[in-house]
């Protein structure tokens, strides 16, 4: 108990400081404004309010200050603790402090005709936990990704070129998917997950610079997208405890892999095992992945503006009830395949085409996702591969300030073959993943709670997390939220070993 006391201080000591200031700067701001309506209030015989004037005003414009530009942004504080004494696949301790995050976001838009308009955002922050612990005890590949960071985020012009035309040009976000939880149809933007489920998906898409153009015709939109910046996913660095062993997650023997290489493979699959490996012994895969820079698997080496461009339409239409729409894509492979020719990682080139629906009746709402892909490349096979992705998901808004929601979602990979199994693809034929998501609002709207479920396999077999959180707003402009992350580890890569990386988390911020 002591010792568990000792990792949760610097997060107690953190709320308790906010928790402390809060109330003050509330009362603070409540007293001031109670002494300014209060001198009104004493001179009320003297100080007449013409109504008339104002509505004058407001019909003419007169009086009012208008401004073309607006600036806003905020700035924030958060921190998390890990629960358990562990270390890291490189050797790293990871107890106690894991986060002490100061982050600035800013964001600036304007005005640069009546039709036309423009924005930039970005944000920037310092992880301070890495120097309190000791940068000495951490990779530099994690020092690199995870201490610091600047990001230009959505930074686009946009406007109307017709009554029925729209077109905005720049860095930005589009999703095109019904899923709170998966990806199906949402595949243009890749994603930030340095810290697997700590944020929600829709905190953690990464902009892209596109041109993109709407079409409008009654319920009609037909929205085409063209993309030449390419950048793909972050994951955890290498050496960060979210990092998965490599090395020791081969689902078979070495002398395995060997016999595997001679009898079951042949043609390009064959050479590919006999320049991994020495047939003169039972090969060590960790010798292999020391030779790796597996570095390129969390942050990729991304391509010159305008290489490999992605391009992408789809077809929405908004009636009573429901809607529907249509997705077609020619995109790259947001995870990397190893290519043995030159030992880097590379992307496959892939096309999808899709189609997602809404239903709402009374306080259900039923959503559904397919989409077929195919282009898909492995180490361990020679042709390429087709995929089958579905989701289907229930909301339920019957009950006050609660909201229910439940999807689950299935990969099928065709023509699959056994050695897609073996490490570098680790691959599944088929896979199903279910979430559950239930957020409550009490306290006059002011005090937030979700319970987030995500577990991979129909028993959790492959992982799984469960995230506890409230959020408080403490007024308009400032509020807090403090939570818990818990994992279950399970038989796929990303979740082996993950049951020792709970985390207790808390963060503040202030908007401006």
């Amino acid at each position: 108990m002591r010792t568990f006391l000792r990792k949760l201080g610097p997060a107690l000591s953190f709320l308790v400081v906010f928790g402390l200031l809060a109330p003050a700067v509330a009362v603070q701001a409540h007293d001031d404004l109670d002494d300014i309506l209060g001198g009104f209030d004493d001179d009320d015989e003297g100080f007449e309010v013409d109504e008339e004037a104002f509505e004058d005003a407001d019909d003419t414009g007169e009086g009012a200050v208008e401004r073309w530009w607006e600036l806003q942004g905020d700035i924030s504080q958060s921190l998390s603790v890990s629960l358990h004494d562990h270390d890291s696949p490189s050797g790293t301790d990871y107890s106690g402090l894991q986060r002490f995050r100061t982050r600035l976001y800013l964001q600036f838009d304007g005005d640069l005709t009546p039709e036309w308009k423009f924005r930039t955002s970005g944000y920037g922050y310092y992880d301070a936990a890495y120097r309190i612990n000791g940068r000495s005890d951490y990779t530099d590949d994690v020092l690199d990704n995870h201490e610091y960071d600047v990001e230009l985020m959505d930074t686009y012009v946009e406007g109307a070129v017709h009554e029925k035309v729209d077109v905005k040009l720049g860095r930005q976000v589009v999703n095109w998917g019904r899923s709170e939880t998966f990806r199906v149809l949402d595949i243009i933007n890749p994603i930030d997950n340095r810290e697997p489920g700590l944020t929600d998906i829709e905190d953690t898409r990464r902009p892209l610079g596109m041109l993109k153009v709407g079409w409008f015709h009654g319920p009609w939109t037909l929205t085409t997208l063209v993309i030449p910046e390419i950048r793909y996913g972050l994951l955890p660095a290498e050496g960060s405890d979210q990092f998965p062993d490599v090395a020791d997650s081969v689902p078979m023997d070495p002398a395995g892999i060997v016999e595997l290489c001679d009898v079951e493979l042949s043609g390009e699959a064959s050479e590919i095992c006999g320049r991994i490996f020495d047939y003169e012994a039972p090969p060590d895969p960790g010798d292999f992945v020391d030779a790796l820079d597996f570095t390129a698997i969390a942050n990729h080496t991304e391509k010159d503006f305008g290489q490999s461009s992605e391009f992408a339409a789809n077809l929405t239409g908004v009636f009573s009830g429901w809607d529907v729409s249509l997705q077609a894509a020619v995109y790259n492979d947001d995870e990397a395949h190893l290519d043995l020719d030159d030992m880097r990682f590379e992307h496959a080139r892939l096309w999808m085409v899709g189609a997602g629906a809404n239903y709402t009746f009374g306080s259900w709402l039923i959503k559904a996702e397919l989409a077929f892909s195919d282009g898909y490349e492995f180490l361990w096979t020679s042709d390429e591969k087709s995929r089958l992705d579905a989701m289907v998901g229930v909301e339920y808004y019957g009950i006050n300030d609660v909201n229910i929601a439940f999807e689950i979602a299935e990969t099928h990979l065709f023509d699959f073959e056994e050695q897609m199994e073996l490490f570098l693809d680790f691959a599944q034929e088929d896979t199903i993943q279910s979430a559950l998501r239930i957020t409550f609002d009490t306290w006059n709207d002011q005090l937030h709670f979700t319970v987030l479920g995500f577990v991979v396999g129909e028993k959790a077999q492959d992982g799984s997390f469960v995230r506890l959180s409230a959020d408080y707003d403490v007024f308009d402009a400032f509020s807090v939220e403090a939570g818990f992350l818990v994992f279950q580890g399970g038989d796929s890569i990303f979740f082996d070993g993950a049951g020792d990386n709970d985390r207790f988390f808390a963060s503040a911020k202030y908007s401006f």
